[in-house]
């Protein structure tokens, strides 16, 4: 399967770029931004099918961004991981987290655990009627255990995590085409095409950063990337923005500089999620005319595994909007005091 283009064009570094085009994809305005004091602001961005996408874009004030925003004194690879998930532009919350070693390995996963409501959504998962994300050969697997057994939910995790080891090495050896295909809904669902109808949807933002688009696409540590990332990895975390923790594994690239912007690509997700892709970065002193200061923002778009209902698009939006608002706040805060790895 030939590797799928987010984008297309042109690879180049990043831009310090006037950042109009951004402000006006997420619908606000300069004087917007000029008007704020420390809390930020969140909306939400319209897309292409409310039924299955919601997308949210927030900004907040941020003092003096230099050229090392993200990674303060030291290289992230040389950094413990909880150092790494404690920088200004870390987008996640996470209950559990880990960083995925290269090549990965089934310990990089020793602290994840499931919590017992998957363990009981597990016990009746079945092809094409699963509420816990797996491929056809996961429900299999989970299908295949007596769930009144003693140990049955260890040997689900003997399982479970080598299988998550597997496909962060097939995606690092092929792309977007190592990724797993979801069947526990009655439509098969590759993971590639979230993150390729997510790309599409975001083409007005990532075009402002055509190296970390052309990067998003690349298969990671090859050589194709058009300029190296101050950081490319894959960390998993375990979160909670609706009715459950969910697990995530992502893809995360971090570029420093005058152009400096990072992205999260969700490669797995257990439960609500066909896709996840977010975006953040810096907005510099004069990128816009007539505001004045340095600004951090954040694009947060996701693809539902099925159609929302009003309500339950609204309790979700509810807890994306104010987690993002959470997040940007730690972002200022973290960001008066620059961390370096520990």
């Amino acid at each position: 399967m030939a590797a799928v283009a987010l984008v297309s064009g042109p690879a180049q570094a990043e831009p310090a770029a006037p950042m109009a085009p951004l402000l006006g994809y997420f619908g606000l305005t300069p004087k917007d931004l000029q008007k704020l004091g420390d809390a930020p602001v969140v909306v939400e961005v319209e897309v292409s099918d409310r039924k299955r996408q919601a997308a949210f874009a927030g900004l907040i004030r941020i003092q003096d961004a230099d050229g090392n925003f993200f990674l303060g004194s030291g290289p992230l690879d040389a950094a413990p991981l909880d150092s790494a998930l404690s920088l200004p532009p870390t987008f996640l919350a996470p209950e559990q987290y880990g960083r995925f070693s290269n090549p990965a390995r089934v310990g990089d996963l020793a602290a994840l655990t499931l919590a017992d409501d998957d363990y009981a959504v597990l016990a009746e998962c079945k092809p094409a009627d699963c509420r816990f994300k797996l491929d056809a050969s996961g429900i299999r697997e989970a299908g295949a255990l007596d769930w009144k057994a003693e140990g049955a939910r260890e040997r689900f995790l003997d399982w479970f995590r080598p299988s998550l080891v597997a496909e962060v090495s097939h995606y690092r050896k092929a792309g977007l085409s190592g990724l797993i295909t979801y069947a526990d809904k009655p439509a098969p669902y590759p993971v590639a095409q979230g993150i390729v109808q997510l790309g599409q949807e975001a083409r007005p933002v990532l075009d402002l950063y055509p190296a970390l688009a052309q990067a998003l696409d690349a298969i990671p540590g090859t050589g194709s990337e058009p300029r190296a990332a101050s950081l490319d990895t894959v960390i998993w975390s375990v979160s909670d923005f609706g009715y459950r923790p969910t697990l995530s594994v992502d893809r995360m690239i971090l570029y420093e500089g005058s152009g400096a912007v990072m992205a999260l690509m969700n490669l797995y997700s257990n439960h609500y999620l066909a896709g996840r892709l977010q975006l953040g970065g810096i907005i510099l002193d004069g990128q816009l005319p007539g505001v004045s200061g340095d600004f951090f923002w954040v694009l947060d778009q996701l693809l539902f595994d099925d159609s929302l209902s009003g309500f339950k698009r609204s309790l979700l939006g509810r807890g994306l909007k104010s987690d993002l608002s959470d997040r940007l706040k730690r972002i200022r805060k973290n960001g008066e005091t620059p961390l370096a790895p520990q």
